[in-house]
């Protein structure tokens, strides 16, 4: 179901690759010519890591190093980002999301200009991830007048959240796909409870890709955040 005011904060398209056979800053600048227009931002991923050494017992030597993994790119308004990494490729769409349809056309662009350019020695693993931030209007209640599937309170307790963090990872279909659900609330104000409903469903592969998968994952993805949520809260998306 499309909505006109869906509550994604961020969606999330993700390939996780084995390392590429060419990799360096050079040759991924290079290909950022082909979409620096619209990602025209840059900065470098790094892994930092060293090591601890006492000399002479008297003092402590600390070695510290870094590792090129990959370049960030972003637009002006910074609310989208791609990254080509040495261990995959990433697409983040943050607020506002428009649709499935951009989001899947960019990512399909981009994952050929990353795929033909670095050749990746093997695909591991595809995700598809949407963080939604759903506004609770106050007062109600109960959650489930708005959210179908909370964590229970004890009975000799009030039933009111403070705060709290539920995550779930459940098998789906045929054992390839996997998600992973995450619930929790932000600090409330007086008119509104941020209920977030984070949505990270993926598959392991095995030498059978095809970039079509995600419109599967996107099915799961769906499925659940419909699952997720009443009525009630499906009208909170529906007004302007």
């Amino acid at each position: 179901m499309k909505y006109p005011n869906a509550p994604i904060r961020e969606a999330v398209f993700d390939i996780q690759v084995s390392n590429t056979e060419r990799m360096s800053q050079v040759e991924i600048e290079n290909l950022h010519t082909l979409f620096s227009s619209k990602y025209p931002k840059k900065r470098v991923l790094n892994r930092f890591f060293g090591k601890l050494e006492m000399k002479d017992g008297n003092g402590i030597s600390n070695n510290t190093n870094s590792e090129f993994r990959g370049l960030i790119f972003s637009n002006n308004s910074n609310n989208r980002q791609v990254q080509f990494r040495i261990d995959g490729f990433t697409l983040n769409f943050l607020s506002p999301y428009n649709n499935w349809e951009e989001l899947f056309s960019e990512a399909k662009k981009l994952w050929e200009i990353y795929n033909s350019g670095l050749n990746p020695i093997k695909i591991n693993r595809i995700a598809l991830r949407f963080i939604n931030k759903i506004d609770i209007p106050l007062p109600f209640i109960s959650f489930q007048e708005y959210i179908t599937n909370m964590p229970p309170i004890p009975k000799s307790l009030p039933q009111f959240y403070k705060n709290f963090f539920m995550q779930i990872e459940v098998p789906c279909e045929y054992e390839k796909y996997t998600a992973i659900i995450t619930e929790t609330i932000e600090t409330p104000t007086k008119e509104i409870i941020p209920f977030i409903l984070d949505i990270d469903v993926f598959k392991e592969i095995h030498n059978d890709f095809n970039i079509d998968d995600f419109k599967y994952l996107r099915l799961i993805k769906n499925s659940i955040f419909e699952d997720f949520i009443t009525d009630k809260t499906r009208n909170l998306f529906k007004n302007d």
